[in-house]
């Protein structure tokens, strides 16, 4: 019984397929035996892994298809039985072609015939999973974009700045309602949506549509106008540059033994310090008082770290 059930199971690994190049074949193409022959171990054929192996070749010859077809088909969620009754191929030819194709491997010539026909019937039935949403080119993606006239660059802007898709909408002249339609009509055609009533399609959409996306644009490099401000409030208070000031830190000293060293004092530059860091406060961090300020100030500059490190403006390393 435990060695029926190894079998079992190298035959239910064998049916998996990797991307490369269009097509893989994972284990079923690496399907290998112990010394005994009996036991079932997966390795991995690299001719397979670049989409090169006799079975992505059957698979691409057998429905007459390139490598980028293949893989758009694969991305989009098409089983290669649908792709097969798009190109006017029958289910039956393509799964022959692909077992033939199998007993061709090294591994695959161990396997008997009605393993290699198991293998194949599993590879051609199985829908992998929808990818081409991610990259925003998937249904419903070209569907807010065709209908809204707007790029992929102007949509992740509008989504960066906080703007809802109904808000876009309205600023491009289009009615909510039609949007709406627009994407419920697009998760229809994909995998999952196609299973849906469109009742629930119309809802999924009305959620996108008037969902307010989380603000980005404000986060981004918040913490670089407080650093540049700081560092240019100490070299011109020092009377060193950029550089100079960097290289006394990354060798240990603080700024406030440079301030000593260039015959400044201690206070005048934690006070320019602080006028920096308030000057420079983006506009989301939390307010401080002019003693928290300082507090501040001092912390950078009796440290020989990096200086501030963002919102917080707190000192470098301690």
């Amino acid at each position: 019984m435990r060695l029926r059930s190894r079998r079992l199971t190298s035959l239910a690994l064998a049916g998996s397929m990797i991307a490369g190049g269009g097509l893989a074949l994972g284990a079923a193409d690496a399907m290998a035996y112990d010394r005994n022959g009996t036991t079932p171990a997966v390795e991995t054929q690299r001719a397979a892994k670049a989409g090169n192996g006799p079975v992505a070749t059957a698979v691409r010859n057998t429905l007459d298809v390139t490598k980028a077809e293949l893989r758009t088909a694969k991305r989009a969620g098409t089983s290669l039985a649908a792709l097969a009754k798009e190109k006017g191929v029958e289910r039956d030819t393509l799964v022959n072609a692909i077992a033939t194709a199998i007993g061709k491997t090294t591994k695959g010539a161990s396997l008997t015939a009605a393993q290699r026909t198991t293998i194949a019937e599993r590879m051609v039935d199985r829908v992998p999973k929808q990818r081409a949403a991610k990259a925003g080119n998937g249904p419903v993606a070209t569907a807010v974009r065709n209908t809204l006239d707007v790029t992929k660059a102007e949509l992740r802007t509008a989504k960066r700045a906080g703007t809802s898709l109904a808000a876009l909408a309205k600023e491009k002249g289009v009615e909510r309602d039609t949007l709406v339609n627009a994407i419920a009509t697009a998760i229809g055609k994909t995998t999952k949506g196609a299973s849906l009533t469109a009742a629930q399609r119309t809802t999924i959409a009305e959620r996108m549509v008037d969902r307010v996306p989380k603000q980005r644009a404000a986060k981004a490099n918040r913490g670089a106008a407080v650093r540049v401000a700081v560092d240019k409030a100490m070299t011109s208070t020092l009377g060193v540059t950029s550089a100079e000031l960097r290289t006394a830190r990354r060798a240990g000293t603080t700024p406030a033994e440079l301030a000593q060293q260039k015959g400044v004092a201690r206070d005048t530059l934690v006070s320019a310090v602080a006028s920096a860091l308030k000057s420079a406060r983006p506009a989301n961090a939390p307010d401080l008082t002019n003693a928290q300020v300082t507090a501040r100030a001092e912390k950078i500059v009796d440290n020989a770290g990096r200086g501030p490190r963002g919102p917080g403006m707190r000192g470098g390393r301690r």
